[in-house]
């Protein structure tokens, strides 16, 4: 389930299996919908951001990924998701995204401390991207996020894709990142990840 909310209008988007809870909405207003579903289902609250204008000209040591730097990424990932199990799935995620263009990383010292990806939108694949960017912990605040994600927001306005941006609404420095490189909010998405 995904649901967009701006300016007090709802956009929703759901699996067949919600259907007969979504045909109990009918009729209600769009607070009424958001509150509901809110209390019957676990709705992660996340800030929606568009792209207005890039900001940032100067990438320095942010470069986009190839498929010689997967060991790189593998221990990157490794470190900034410790609990997480990458085999079976992270190779073949990262070689189709290095694919697409779709990966930018950035590299302190032939380390690489920062990578920002574009997990497709399943429902606008190919003219609409997420960007994501994580930092490891101890590199966080020093700029190589806010180049990474700049560059890989450029490159996917050079392939006319529409760049998005979303962060838990908790999220101040990703919310903060994202405006300083030339996101605006564009309105509130809950997601239920199912």
């Amino acid at each position: 389930m995904y649901i967009v909310e701006r300016d007090k209008q709802l956009v929703v988007a759901y699996a067949p299996k919600f259907a007969d809870a979504m045909e109990k909405l009918k009729g209600f207003s769009a607070t009424e919908i958001v509150e509901t579903l809110c209390r019957e289902y676990p709705l992660k609250r996340m800030h929606l951001m568009i792209f207005d204008r890039e900001q940032v000209q100067e990438f320095k040591d942010a470069r986009t990924l190839r498929q010689a730097d997967y060991s790189d990424y593998e221990n990157f990932f490794r470190e900034a998701n410790p609990k997480s199990n990458p085999e079976g799935w992270l190779f073949e995620y990262f070689c189709e995204k290095v694919e697409k263009g779709f990966f930018t990383g950035y590299y302190k010292d032939n380390r690489l401390v920062s990578v920002c990806d574009a997990p497709d939108m399943p429902f606008m694949e190919g003219q609409i991207q997420h960007t994501g960017i994580t930092t490891l912990p101890e590199e966080r605040g020093r700029g190589y996020g806010k180049r990474t994600a700049a560059l890989a927001t450029h490159i996917l306005l050079e392939k006319d894709i529409c760049p998005q941006w979303e962060c838990d609404e908790s999220n101040t420095p990703s919310f903060c990142l994202a405006k300083s490189i030339g996101y605006e909010e564009f309105g509130t998405a809950y997601i239920l990840e199912d």
